[in-house]
């Protein structure tokens, strides 16, 4: 069964527009030769929060909460050996350059399976309440189609 969005494309794309822009600031917040200890920290930190947010963002989203979308973010950078390798050819791993570098190959898939979502969105179902609610403003701006009765009921 294919995963659907629980909420309505249109403010889901502007939501993962924004985690895209979020995650892009974060990256470009500083330079290589401007970074310092304190701040390298902080901007991990940043990182972290915008990690878990977006995490549960891609679990609360869809109808699935282990959903492919969500598991392919989380393993982004599960693959990635440019570190490792660089460990091996006797770079320092407390060094704030290589932790930068380091950083960097962390969030940078992370943001390009964000874009590749963006990508895709035009491809996943919604869910059918959003397709109810597609079809119920439909019928409204149609006056050919009878709108559902409303009901009101008094204690």
């Amino acid at each position: 069964m294919k995963t659907k969005l629980t909420i309505d494309k249109a403010i889901f794309e502007q939501e993962l527009k924004d985690y895209i822009q979020s995650g892009k600031s974060i990256l470009e917040k500083y330079s290589k030769t401007s970074i310092s200890q304190d701040k390298f920290q902080a901007l991990e930190k940043e990182y972290d929060y915008w990690d878990d947010e977006v995490k549960e963002f891609l679990k609360q989203r869809f109808d699935n909460p282990k959903n492919e979308y969500f598991n392919s973010f989380e393993n982004a950078d599960n693959f990635n050996m440019g570190s490792l390798n660089d460990i091996i050819r006797g770079a320092n791993p407390y060094d704030i350059m290589f932790r930068y570098k380091y950083f960097k190959d962390k969030i940078e898939p992370r943001i390009e399976i964000l874009i590749s979502l963006s990508k895709k969105l035009k491809f996943i179902p919604g869910s059918e309440n959003n397709d109810n609610k597609k079809n119920i403003n439909t019928s409204m701006a149609n006056p050919k189609i009878a709108a559902p009765p409303y009901i009101s009921i008094r204690f």
